[in-house]
């Protein structure tokens, strides 16, 4: 049986209760996140759940008994909740990092320090993390080495080599005339 439980970014200040829902076999958990302001819309993806909810989403967690819980995302507070709520249930967690917080620590001086305080409760979710899964080499050589040793590259999900040549399949400037100078879009 697979649970999924996600964070609702879209949510208004009225959408207050978790909805549960079965699609395919797979229950979903729809946890409402605080609204964002819409002055900042880069901020959509980084609202925590409402308070009043962590202690719903740990009684899932705790009813479902899960095997394995994966967490995706890396500098979410949504997330990072999550991650908080496993440990202190005592449950093993993955967390996948899609990207890591290069930009931030080039920028002035009130991100900078912003940055670096929530980076010290970041490291707890790494330290607590019982694997660290980085979608590239290149990911995994950017965070901090003391967590290279538990952590592993998974690519995102594309197996190449099953990708067949589409331009023996369908070729468009075959087809339209084009000359391989002509840009195509």
């Amino acid at each position: 049986q697979i649970s999924v439980i996600y964070g609702y970014y879209k949510a208004s200040f009225n959408d207050k209760r978790i909805k549960r829902f079965k699609k395919n076999g797979i229950t979903f958990y729809q946890v409402p996140e605080l609204p964002y302001p819409k002055m900042f819309p880069i901020l959509k993806l980084r609202m925590p759940m409402r308070r009043n909810l962590a202690q719903q989403v740990k009684n899932i967690i705790h009813k479902e008994k899960p095997d394995r819980i994966f967490l995706h995302g890396y500098s979410f507070p949504f997330v990072d909740q999550l991650a908080q709520i496993c440990t202190e249930l005592k449950l093993d967690y993955f967390v996948t990092i899609h990207g890591w917080p290069v930009q931030q620590k080039r920028s002035n001086l009130l991100i900078k320090i912003s940055w670096t305080l929530y980076g010290l409760y970041l490291n707890k979710i790494l330290t607590n993390a019982k694997k660290i899964i980085c979608v590239s080499n290149y990911l995994r050589t950017l965070i901090p080495q003391e967590y290279r040793n538990k952590a592993l590259v998974i690519p995102n999900g594309i197996d190449q080599s099953k990708l067949t040549d589409v331009t023996n399949i369908y070729n468009v400037r075959e087809k339209y005339g084009l000359t391989p100078s002509d840009l195509l879009i």
